[in-house]
């Protein structure tokens, strides 16, 4: 079973790493990044629209396992999914039934291994500056992807803090990720708005709508600019058009 869909991209890797010539190994390295990209976003999907507002617009594999371990602390961990028949609410069953084991990599290890492999696709400037590629290491990284393959379930929790934008968009946030002062952005490319995170003080945490300027794009999509970024390029989430804050005649500038 492979319910990440990494297997053929992992067989060529175990081919070309098995070849005397250097760059058949880079290549194997290409392959084996091409695992860890599908594995992050294979989980991601797990989460359908209860996607984080901080992962928006952030879609490096790195920062995506690093994040959803904020969103849900469950999500680079491995778990076994059990059932039992319920004799009483009171009363925890003493025997249950394993129906699937889920892996991952934690997220250190998966950021390791994901720069490791970026840093042998790079073109050195010179033969001398050439990085050799560590094999040892490659086999280390296919011996956990196999880890992953062997999964039977695809675990995620959803332990969120949600708001509705005013485009009608849902935003999400984890509960391990909430710090006050930071924002989450609306999903919707033609909306874009920020939210912050604040606790109020009962305790209680929730998304409130932060100052913003706002701008349209010559796409007819609005742009959400914080106050204290007015002065940075800010671009456009739908047409990824840059702008810019022109001084002299106190417009908006396309770059």
């Amino acid at each position: 079973m492979d319910l990440y869909g990494v297997k053929q991209y992992l067989d060529r890797a175990k081919k070309l790493i098995g070849e005397s010539d250097e760059n058949c190994v880079r290549y194997a390295c290409l392959e084996l990044r091409f695992c860890f990209e599908i594995i992050a976003y294979r989980q991601l999907q797990q989460y359908g629209e209860k996607i984080p507002g901080s992962i928006v617009g952030k879609w490096k594999p790195d920062q995506i396992i690093k994040l959803l371990a904020s969103f849900d602390p469950t999500s680079d961990q491995g778990g076994t999914l059990s059932i039992s028949s319920e004799i009483s609410p009171d009363i925890v069953p003493k025997e249950w039934t394993t129906v699937g084991e889920s892996k991952a990599i934690p997220w250190k290890n998966f950021r390791k291994y994901y720069q490791t492999l970026g840093s042998y696709l790079h073109a050195p400037m010179n033969r001398k500056q050439a990085k050799p590629v560590n094999r040892s290491s490659l086999y280390a990284m296919i011996s956990d992807i196999e880890n992953i393959m062997s999964a039977t379930v695809i675990l995620a929790l959803h332990l969120t803090i949600d708001a509705t934008c005013d485009c009608g968009q849902m935003i999400f946030i984890g509960q391990k990720e909430f710090e006050d002062g930071e924002l989450a952005r609306c999903a919707n490319k033609k909306c874009g708005r920020y939210w912050n995170k604040v606790t109020l003080p009962d305790g209680e945490q929730v998304l409130q709508s932060a100052k913003t300027i706002i701008f349209k794009c010559s796409c007819d999509s609005f742009m959400h600019v914080p106050v204290e970024d007015i002065w940075k390029r800010f671009s456009c989430m739908n047409c990824r058009s840059t702008y810019r804050i022109n001084l002299g005649y106190t417009t908006v500038t396309q770059i």
